[in-house]
């Protein structure tokens, strides 16, 4: 079943919705622009789904370069959750969010919480979400613990096979 305005053999030339056998097709110009396949899988600018592990739900192809947009309203947050339940923390146990307030990158992991901020500065912050001045200078890098024993910072290098590793600097 094609649903279409002026049609040239069972398609629009412009616009139409198709629904056939394994998939419904959204089409824009004489061309396909999205489908949703017999799996639900949802296809946009591409006949064919993303990595078949764990990429094919939502799949985006272009022929140059391709992206996604989450447009918020100034001051407010976008953000991806990832779940693996439909209640409580599971909904959201990892997420990557942008907060437009402060103008930081967020990542949330296992229990939902922050554990990694990108401020607008560019410093990125491990284990606390406040900047820490350390002699009048902010660091790039800050990793913070609950306790000495637990905020661990190591440089590890690898040379011809052979590893060094400079001590807790914490």
């Amino acid at each position: 079943v094609v649903l279409a305005s002026e049609t040239n053999n069972g398609r629009d030339n412009n616009r139409a919705m198709a629904f056939e056998a394994t998939q419904f097709e959204f089409i824009e110009g004489g061309s396909e622009k999205a489908r949703i396949d017999s799996s639900g899988r949802l296809l946009i600018g591409t006949t064919t789904e993303g990595l078949g592990t764990y990429g094919e739900d939502l799949t985006i192809g272009s022929s140059d370069h391709a992206g996604i947009t989450l447009r918020t309203g100034t001051g407010h947050k976008g953000t991806i959750y990832f779940s693996d339940g439909t209640s409580g923390a599971a909904e959201y146990k990892g997420s990557v969010q942008y907060d437009h307030n402060d103008d930081s990158l967020r990542f949330a992991a296992g229990d939902g919480t922050e554990k990694v901020r990108i401020d607008s500065a560019g410093n990125v912050l491990v284990g606390s979400s406040d900047n820490r001045t350390i002699n009048s200078h902010v660091p790039r890098l800050q990793v913070t613990g609950t306790n000495y024993g637990n905020a661990y910072f190591y440089v590890t290098t690898v040379v011809e096979h052979d590893y060094s590793t400079l001590p807790n600097l914490g």
